[in-house]
This record gives C-alpha cells, sequence and structure tokens, in this order.
C-alpha cells in the first residue's frame, strides 16, 4: 500500500482501498476489538446471542473529504457513528457511569 495516504490506523490486512484505482474506492479500515455483550439485555432478550460484538474504524476512501466512522457490529446489527459523535457519546456516557459509582 503506498499510492494512497492511509490513516495510521488503518489495517493493511483489512484495508479495501485499491492504491493504484483509487477512484474505485474501497475502505480503510482498522483492526477491530472484541466487545462482551454476553450481559447486555435488551426487551427483545439478549443483544448478541454469542456474547461477542465487535467495534472498528472505517473511512469509504474516495477524492472528497469524508467522515470516519466506529463501526459497531453483534450478528444481525451493525451500525456506523461518525467518530466525532461517537468521542461526544462516549464523554456523556462516562460521565453518567462516573456519576452511578459515586454512590
Amino acid at each position: 500500500m503506498n499510492g494512497i495516504d492511509h490513516p495510521t490506523w488503518c489495517s493493511p490486512r483489512l484495508c479495501t482501498v485499491v492504491d493504484t484505482l483509487p477512484a474505485d474506492g474501497g475502505e480503510h479500515r482498522s483492526e477491530p476489538i472484541n466487545i462482551d455483550l454476553r450481559l447486555v439485555v435488551t426487551d427483545r432478550g439478549r443483544l448478541s446471542p454469542s456474547g461477542i460484538g465487535s467495534a472498528y474504524i472505517t473511512q469509504a476512501a474516495c477524492p472528497w473529504p469524508t467522515n470516519t466512522f466506529l463501526r459497531l457490529e453483534v450478528p444481525g446489527n451493525e451500525t456506523s457513528i461518525p467518530l466525532v459523535q461517537a468521542a461526544e457519546i462516549l464523554a456523556q456516557l462516562n460521565d453518567l457511569i462516573h456519576e452511578g459509582t459515586q454512590s
């Protein structure tokens, strides 16, 4: 991978950007992390039958500026959140969790 500038988080193993054909698109992609969801229950039951989800960073490769996303996956579900918004949500959740553990 040497014809395109890849983000530092982009994994050569998972990146689908074709350096010789940048106009054809593709996706920069980080290595995923596993998220233990065994205790997460929704009104429809367990969020993930296997108990494992994953999260990774992704960005479309195209000739114009694009957002970078946090992608969350559990079997049968996938959600992408712009990274800036994901950081704001995580900060708010961190504050809420901190507040809840102070009692």
